[in-house]
């Protein structure tokens, strides 16, 4: 019955995507609207993909709490 209930295009197996869906349920349309947003600056290119190469001029890893903890560094938080 869960496999039935999570494998939503019927491949006979759950992928990550529809186990997430499955657990945490659909993205009201304002909150999908934000995702949407966020990916769409993140891929300029529209290529479906985020790299890491585009978020590296956004998130500043030295300021994360366990790098100014000491407890990890900057390339562990990225």
């Amino acid at each position: 019955m869960l496999l039935d209930h999570l494998d939503k295009d019927k491949s006979g197996h759950i992928d990550f995507n529809e186990f997430l869906s499955g657990i945490r349920g659909q993205l009201s349309v304002s909150r999908l609207e934000v995702v949407q947003a966020a990916f769409a600056k993140y891929d300029p290119k529209n290529t479906g993909y985020v790299f890491i190469e585009n978020l590296r001029g956004e998130y500043i890893c030295e300021l994360h709490p366990k790098v100014v903890a000491g407890k990890i560094s900057p390339l562990m938080a990225f």
